[in-house]
């Protein structure tokens, strides 16, 4: 994926999961990773207050926020910026309290990263992939 959209999925993602930690007096926040088949998995667990069914079925849903003044986006955007890559995305309850949320990206070998490399400066630019300005 575009690493300005990744950074865009983890800073929606830990933007919410300091928000909600800061709800409780002791806050935390864990970040994991890990290589599995061939994709990346991030983890980022907060230990905000416990949510219901209800709560974790609004909580994925776009336009839908618990926040004053919040629009309901920021899952919305993660979602669709790992899908988009290639990935997913999905959120479980935590007994103790608080949420996972557990991301999956598939991993570029070397070779692909350059292969694509400009390709993805073209789209950050505009471009349509394989125009080129110079010809």
């Amino acid at each position: 994926g575009d690493p300005l959209e990744l950074e865009l999925l983890l800073w929606n993602l830990l933007k919410n999961a300091t928000e909600a930690a800061l709800k409780k007096p002791s806050p935390s926040i864990v970040i994991m990773s890990r290589e599995n088949g061939g994709h990346a998995e991030i983890r980022i667990e907060n230990t905000g207050p416990a949510l219901d069914e209800d709560e974790m079925r609004r909580f994925t849903l776009p336009l839908a926020s618990s926040k004053q003044g919040g629009l309901g986006l920021g899952v919305a955007i993660a979602r669709s910026i790992a899908e988009s890559s290639g990935g997913g995305i999905s959120f479980t309850a935590r007994s103790s309290g608080g949420l996972s949320a557990l991301v999956w990206l598939p991993l570029w070998k070397a070779e692909s990263i350059e292969k694509n490399r400009g390709r993805l400066l073209d789209e950050r630019k505009g471009k349509k992939p394989g125009h080129r300005a110079d010809c």
